[in-house]
C-alpha cells in the first residue's frame, strides 16, 4: 500500500492513481479487486475455497487504499471506495470478500474484518 507513505513522490502517487483508476485493472463496479482484472490469474470468486487474494474485493484492503487516497487529497476517490462498499454490504451483508463485478458476498459471513467499514465511512465524512 504505496499510498499510505506521506512523503511518496507525486509522479509515483500518478502512476499509482492510473492503475487504480484503469477499468481494465482495478476500477471495478465494486472497487478495488486485489489483483488486476485484466490479470491471467484474476479470479472474482473462489477457486475450490482457495485463491481468495486473486481478484476478489475486501473491504480491510479498501480501508487502507482509502487512507491513502486521503493522506493524497483523494478525497473523492476514498467516498467512491467507502459508498461502493456500502452497497456491496447492503447487498450481501458483511461477508468476508465480494465479488468486485457484482457485489456477491463471499468467504465468511459475519466477518468482523468488514466491519472497518464504519471507521472507513467516518474517514471521508
Amino acid at each position: 500500500m504505496p499510498l499510505l507513505l506521506a512523503d511518496l513522490a507525486p509522479k509515483k502517487v500518478e502512476a499509482l492513481m492510473a492503475h487504480l483508476l484503469n477499468p481494465e485493472e482495478y476500477w471495478a463496479e465494486f472497487p478495488i479487486p486485489s489483483t488486476a482484472m485484466n490479470h491471467p490469474t484474476y479470479r472474482p470468486e473462489t477457486v475450490g475455497g482457495n485463491l481468495v487474494w486473486r481478484g476478489p474485493t475486501w473491504i480491510n484492503s479498501n480501508w487502507y487504499l482509502a487512507r491513502g487516497l486521503l493522506r493524497h487529497g483523494r478525497v473523492d476517490l476514498a467516498r467512491v471506495i467507502a459508498n461502493q462498499s456500502i452497497v456491496a454490504m447492503r447487498k450481501s451483508g458483511v461477508r468476508e470478500y465480494y465479488n468486485p463485478q457484482s457485489a456477491s458476498g463471499r468467504g465468511a459471513p459475519d466477518f468482523s474484518w468488514s466491519t472497518i467499514l464504519l471507521d472507513l465511512v467516518m474517514m471521508v465524512l
